[in-house]
């Protein structure tokens, strides 16, 4: 026994061993270096007394306290947070057998770690560091309960057995508990590293600072760290399309504590025995972090007090709910960057699990809030999709996309079938794009004089009263959409629903102002405008002095309006205001509807400038003063002159009708069409069952063209880079009509903005020229047509037998009027300027236009059919 030896050693009075229990001679032991000095190791004792010495203080200082011989070094301060955490080093008296001195060092460490730890784990079991590092505490506790039994053992053999030795405590100590408590240790200073890197107060704090809500060490770097992510995004993606809430944690918790172990099990993958035992604690720690997962993809709930998740919802004002849907459902779940594991740092992998959820919560929302679990399986037709076990599951991504797939299906389901999506898209046709333009013909035959009015000053009650009955009532339409609801003694009618979010409005601007405003949108080049190296004021001050440029004014060749032109006329403004209900308006978004009033605008146009001339033509036609045959010879080549440029404007405008009509609206939306049938198609059969193939919306976002970084058209405006997008799926492979995604909602609104932006190209909006050379052209037709309609009296006083016969009947206008051969010559002369004047103006806008048309149908075939025709007026 180690007392027998004491006993027979050269000093025995100077050493005295208690033989009550360690731990109770331990209680009165404070936490701080003591003030006492080191009893003198003697360099005349043997070793095995100085052994015996120094194992009954290293039984102490294993369990954080100070012994005789090993005391706390004085760099140690017990009243600061960052020591107690970090733990103390140890000092070793003097004259301490230097093969002893070096086995004392290495167990201390253990001491080290053990007061490190349970600071560690009294600190961070607060509320305030989530639940992710209170498993982590638990951890801790668990492993430090089995090392402080390991300990009392020892302590119980060295009293008892003679043969215990440092070497021996070193060998068990390091065979059961050296990995673990260093792994544990380095995990517990790198978590706390992290929290005072963000909260510099807890350096110098003795406890958990009150203000720790209140002080955030991101604030200053936030729009460092979002512009950081805008531009990764671009760069790797071509968008940033995640919404993303870039507001750092305070404290080292949730993702952040599951990173810092992740990194530490790749760090130690080449070691089986601590890859085993980090892969435990990590499974361990991430339990609530793995069931907030799963049920925001199964449910679409949230289940996350300590704001831990990456998932989070904002709290935001109500009024947004019902000004501005989009907007709202947009930012109301948002993803967590700061603390994103590698297995969802993929934009793609945060797009899928944060439309899931969101998807979720919109069909709860319409359903009023029913239990996704609780719907009955013949109506899903779909397979439930098995929780994610792990985070380290191999099939981690193939489960969120199966939750993603479910997602999508339950909300296109509602649509199709509970809000007659595709009903309301052809409504939506028929109303905007004018499949059926009976109607609108009807209104503008009627209301041609009250439309053809200045907007100022002018009443526009009449036109719109007009409008609303005419065209928007449509209640007697239901069979035209195919719709038959069983089980219903009353017919539905959607666009007699439709009607009720549906109004004409007359707009301050014309269709034209509102098109240059968009021709002169600009976008920018990122990479050049907010280099890598430049902080984030410097960024946003070069972004807003690129926004507030002025932009160059549009000379008086480029407007190419006359100065009496029908641009200020009532129909320049027309337009027809819709606000969707929800959830359709999540599908149809507001720049959805607003391409869908440009090109009703644009043909509003057209209609009005072909009834125009019509009108004009028809009442001057029917008079005599066009239908003598009295006329001179010169006079009467003139009038056909006339008719014939006439019929040359109706034939140019007829043939822009047809172009829309058949070439574009009705090609574009057949296609349309048959992705929104296999799309409803999709729902109809089931996940399960359909044979489809499924593409991922999120693959094919991150296949998109960096729309910031970079734009491939002359008039750089959002139109054409909505197009170029397609222009490069299809030089990788991919046609934009055959092989997007059908089966999901991203695909389906991709769809629809690819057929409005196909319909806008088409219809020649959104290139600069084009419209310039048509809102010429319109306005030569008008103004040619106001031409001939005061052309009557030209007439009359170049006829003597019309002059005579209307002196007659209206002597107060024309009873004073001289006429001679010589006058009518001159007159006829004049006349004849005019009509060359218009005929060649004509000639030059047209072949202009025919020209610039044929540049354009080297990448549009349409353009090029068009311009074939109108080179045949």
């Amino acid at each position: 026994m180690f007392h027998q030896t004491l006993a027979q050693s050269e000093r025995p009075t100077t050493v005295r061993l208690s033989t009550s229990n360690f731990f109770d001679a331990c209680t009165d032991i404070s936490w701080g270096s003591s003030q006492a000095k080191f009893a003198p190791l003697s360099d005349e004792m043997d070793i095995k007394t100085q052994e015996a010495l120094i194992t009954f203080d290293l039984l102490h200082a294993l369990l954080g306290y100070e012994g005789t011989y090993i005391r706390f070094s004085e760099r140690f301060n017990k009243n600061v947070l960052h020591d107690r955490i970090h733990g103390p080093d140890h000092k070793v008296a003097k004259h301490l057998d230097v093969s002893l001195k070096s086995i004392t060092k290495k167990l201390l460490r253990y001491g080290k770690y053990h007061m490190g730890l349970k600071a560690f784990a009294e600190m961070y079991e607060h509320s305030l560091f989530g639940k992710v590092n209170q498993r982590l505490c638990w951890q801790i506790r668990a492993l430090l309960a089995e090392y402080s039994q390991m300990v009392a053992q020892q302590e119980q053999s060295f009293h008892r057995m003679a043969t215990f030795s440092l070497r021996t405590m070193d060998n068990e100590l390091s065979e059961k508990f050296a990995d673990k408590l260093r792994h544990m240790y380095e995990i517990a200073c790198t978590v706390h590293g992290i929290t005072e890197e963000r909260n510099p107060s807890f350096r110098d704090a003795s406890a958990v600072p009150e203000t720790i809500a209140l002080d955030l060490a991101g604030r200053g770097t936030k729009f460092d760290a979002f512009l950081d992510s805008v531009r990764s995004d671009i760069m790797l993606n071509g968008s940033a399309e995640v919404s993303s809430d870039f507001e750092p944690y305070s404290v080292c918790k949730g993702g952040l504590t599951l990173r810092v172990v992740q990194n530490r099990l790749y760090q130690f993958k080449g070691d089986p025995i601590s890859s085993q035992y980090l892969a435990s604690v990590f499974e361990d720690i991430s339990k609530d972090y793995l069931k907030s997962l799963n049920l925001w993809l199964s449910a679409g709930d949230i289940e996350d007090p300590f704001a831990e998740f990456f998932v989070r919802r904002n709290e935001l004002p109500q009024n947004l709910f019902y000004s501005n849907m989009e907007k709202y459902w947009h930012e109301l779940y948002v993803i967590k960057s700061d603390g994103i594991l590698d297995q969802f740092e993929n934009k793609s992998i945060q797009t899928k699990i944060l439309l899931t959820g969101k998807y979720l919560n919109i069909f709860k929302q319409c359903t009023e809030n029913a239990p996704i679990d609780s719907l009955p399986a013949y109506l899903l037709k779909m397979p439930q999709s098995p929780q994610i076990e792990s985070l380290f599951a191999p099939d981690l991504a193939l489960l969120v996309t199966q939750f993603y797939d479910r997602a999508n299906y339950l909300l296109l389901k509602l649509l199709f079938e509970g809000f007659y999506l595709k009903e309301i898209l052809q409504s939506l046709h028929q109303t905007f794009l004018m499949a059926d333009s009976s109607r609108v013909d009807t209104f503008l035959d009627r209301k041609l004089h009250e439309l053809s009015r200045g907007k100022t000053g002018s009443s526009i009650v009449a036109p719109t009263i007009a409008f609303n009955d005419m065209v928007l009532s449509k209640k007697d339409e239901w069979n035209a959409l195919g719709l038959d609801i069983e089980g219903t003694e009353a017919q539905i009618s959607i666009p007699g629903i439709l009607q009720q979010f549906e109004s004409f409005s007359i707009d301050s601007k014309s269709f034209y102002d509102i098109a240059e405003e968009i021709l002169e949108i600009k976008s920018f080049d990122a990479e050049k405008l907010i280099p890598a190296h430049e902080n984030a004021s410097v960024a946003i001050r070069k972004i807003v002095t690129q926004s507030l440029q002025k932009r160059p004014e549009l000379t008086e060749t480029d407007r190419l309006a006359p100065a009496e032109s029908f641009e200020d006329a009532i129909i320049a403004g027309v337009n027809i205001d819709i606000r969707l209900p929800f959830p359709l308006n999540l599908i149809l978004k507001e720049n959805f509807l607003f391409e869908y009033q440009l090109m009703f605008k644009f043909q509003m146009m057209l209609k009005y400038t072909a009834k125009f001339i019509d009108h004009i033509w028809q009442s001057a036609s029917s008079s005599i003063a066009w239908r003598s045959k009295s006329h001179l010879k010169s006079v009467q080549k003139l009038i056909l002159r006339c008719q014939i440029l006439v019929s040359r404007m109706k034939s140019f405008i007829n043939a822009i009708e047809d172009h829309v009509a058949l070439s574009i609206v009705d090609t574009n939306y057949s296609i349309l069409q048959t992705q929104l049938q296999k799309c409803l198609e999709w729902t109809r059969n089931g996940i399960a069952n359909t044979n489809a193939p499924h593409v991922s919306s999120s693959n094919f976002l991150s296949e998109d063209t960096q729309f910031l970084m970079s734009h491939g058209s002359n008039n750089n405006d959002v139109f054409d880079e909505k197009i170029s997008k397609t222009h490069s799926r299809k030089a990788m492979g991919m046609n934009s009509e055959k092989e997007l995604a059908v089966n999901g909602v991203i695909p389906l609104g991709e769809h629809l903005g690819l057929f409005l932006s196909n319909s806008l190209r088409d219809l020649m909006i959104t290139d600069g020229n084009l419209l310039q050379h048509i809102r010429k052209l319109l306005n030569e037709i008008v103004d040619y047509s106001s031409t001939v309609s005061r052309l009557k009296k030209s007439l009359i006083l170049m006829n003597a037998d019309l002059l005579q016969n209307y002196s007659q009947r209206f002597p107060d206008k024309f009873g004073t009027i001289e006429i001679s051969e010589v006058i009518v010559e001159q007159r006829v002369a004049r006349l004849n300027e005019v009509m060359t004047w218009n005929w060649s103006r004509f000639n030059n806008s047209l072949s202009e236009f025919t020209q610039e048309l044929q540049r354009a149908g080297a990448e549009n075939p349409a353009m090029q059919s068009l311009a074939e025709k109108l080179a045949l007026i």
